[in-house]
């Protein structure tokens, strides 16, 4: 709620634009004779006319059983069952869901979430879902159903369940989208060619700019907060300069760096877990951009929940035992640059993955832990930061040196997209690198990068800075997402589903005070070992209940 003695007239968006632009920008491009918003019925009409979809769901559609379920901003969702299979149908109406009409939205944000998914798909399909239809004309697509017990990470977030798999998965599928679809990987033809198609998502872009980088820096009708707990807060927030500049030099990077296919919202809420598998969900947002986003995106909702733990509700008595569950990676035998120290991550005793997290005390909706349980998981989000980062670093340099050897004749890309759309790296067995041809993308041609005389010195330099300038980004761009999760228009569930208003306002006012620190400061913070030990150094201890009261900023 804002303020009422913020008085000052509201920024309005639509200014930014003239007029006739920001109009034609909400008209779909998916004819409007042919798109009509379907409800249950019309969910279930529609896929029983399609016969591949019927034979997926098997049995009579008479039979079928559908609900919505759409907790989401955007769309509306709708799960399937039949007696062989269930499905998932997930419909863009033209405007914000969350909002309403008067915020327009074109329709083909849907397309563009089967077409990055499919993309996905080609490097890690274990991580998404299949993607079994994609109809521009109705804005809908129709994907695989991610089965119990698969819940979405936000909700074990809360519950304070552990996912011992979680970094790993993480770091993979980003470690492979991102590079398979950058110049490290591709030439600049593919390169361009994907750019092109993804650049025609654009409202979607257009969504992230208002709410993600402006709206949360100025008084806008959109905004809302705790209060009059933040009031202070948020007033200091607007008239800080450092910060504001630091947000609009992230913004810049967003709307400049056209660096590889992102997700472009990859939250708590974007990714459904178990103890053994992770997808990826809800691309909608998807665009060539830079690769620190979706990162930075990733690592603030961490944040978010270690922040949220302080809050969150305790069980009466309990005291289970401290979990033995960590994230799947040893940060000693890796340094945060991604370099392997006496062995790789992957090197670790696999029985560790199928250990299972310490029993919560289950009380209500199972929300309710223990306050150790509550003080080990703070721990447990941290290395799973850590982790996730040292892994991602270690990976990405693994595939930027396999694929820069001049022994490599193709690119795995080639292989994995004959399916069809735009194929990644050169055809016909001629590789990216500029004109001397070799291995590696063109953004860092093999000639000059790994030639005879260089041995591993100049590929290893080259890939410090890029590792170095991408962990600076992230924790910007993670500065940005959680400032505008707090003060912004989108709130998060960790703080939202904390009752007393007191302790929700400390826990957010810590976080916003940490975001600002990071993200005006993020160029001293060369390593991820330096941002967990600041996150590990804001960690407070809760006493009955309570959180200790906020005495410093940062």
């Amino acid at each position: 709620m804002e303020n009422a003695e913020l008085v000052e007239e509201p920024w309005d968006y639509s200014r930014s634009l003239k007029e006739g632009e920001y109009r034609a920008c909400s008209i779909p491009k998916a004819s409007a004779d042919l798109f009509y918003p379907l409800n249950e019925s019309g969910a279930l009409a529609y896929v029983a006319r399609d016969a591949n979809l019927r034979a997926i769901l098997g049995g009579d559609p008479s039979g079928w059983e559908i609900s919505e379920v759409g907790d989401g901003n955007i769309n509306f969702v709708f799960i399937l069952k039949g007696p062989s299979s269930c499905l998932v149908l997930k419909q863009a109406l033209p405007y914000i869901r969350c909002i309403g009409e008067s915020w327009p939205l074109g329709l083909e944000r849907t397309h563009f979430e089967a077409a990055a998914l499919k993309q996905f798909a080609r490097f890690c399909p274990q991580y998404v879902p299949t993607i079994y239809k994609d109809d521009r004309s109705m804005a809908l697509l129709v994907e695989g159903y991610c089965a119990p017990p698969h819940v979405i990470l936000r909700k074990g977030f809360i519950k304070a369940e552990e996912y011992p798999l979680l970094a790993e998965h993480v770091a993979d599928v980003l470690s492979k989208a991102l590079f398979f679809t950058s110049l490290l990987s591709c030439d600049t033809s593919a390169h361009r060619q994907l750019t092109a198609e993804f650049c025609e998502n654009v409202q979607m872009r257009m969504v992230t700019e208002q709410v993600v980088f402006t709206e949360p820096y100025v008084l806008s009708r959109n905004n809302r907060w705790t209060t009059p707990q933040l009031d202070n807060e948020v007033m200091d927030l607007r008239k800080d300069s450092r910060l504001k500049v630091a947000a609009a030099q992230m913004k810049a990077k967003f709307c400049e760096r056209a660096q590889a296919l992102i997700h472009g919202d990859l939250h708590s809420g974007s990714i459904m877990v178990t103890q053994t598998s992770t997808q990826v969900i809800d691309a909608e947002f998807a665009f060539v951009g830079p690769m620190a986003f979706d990162l930075g995106c990733y690592i603030a909702n961490v944040m978010l929940s270690f922040f949220s733990q302080d809050g969150l509700p305790l069980s009466p008595s309990s005291s289970p035992s401290p979990s033995s569950v960590s994230p799947d990676c040893d940060p000693s035998s890796v340094d945060d640059g991604g370099n392997a120290l006496s062995s790789s991550p992957s090197s670790r005793d696999e029985g560790s993955n199928t250990e299972i997290s310490a029993e919560m005390s289950e009380v209500d909706d199972g929300r309710r832990v223990s306050a150790d349980r509550r003080h080990s998981y703070k721990q447990w989000l941290v290395r799973l930061i850590e982790c996730t980062w040292t892994i991602f670093a270690h990976k990405l340099r693994l595939l930027w040196a396999e694929h820069s050897s001049p022994s490599v004749s193709s690119c795995p890309t080639e292989k994995a997209a004959q399916g069809g759309g735009i194929k990644l790296g050169r055809g016909g067995g001629e590789r990216g690198g500029g004109e001397g041809g070799g291995g590696g993308g063109d953004a860092y041609p093999l000639p000059v990068y790994c030639g005879v005389e260089d041995g591993d010195t100049t590929l290893a330099i080259a890939q410090d800075e890029f590792l170095r300038e991408l962990l600076e980004d992230s924790v910007g761009f993670a500065g940005v997402e959680m400032i505008r999760r707090i003060v912004g228009i989108a709130h998060v569930e960790d703080f939202e589903c904390i009752d007393d208003v007191e302790i929700r306002a400390g826990c957010e006012l810590r976080a916003l005070r940490f975001a600002r620190s990071n993200l005006v400061n993020r160029r001293e913070i060369p390593t991820i070992h330096e941002l967990v030990h600041r996150l590990s150094m804001t960690s407070k201890i809760r006493s009955g209940g309570q959180v200790a009261p906020e005495t410093s900023k940062f």
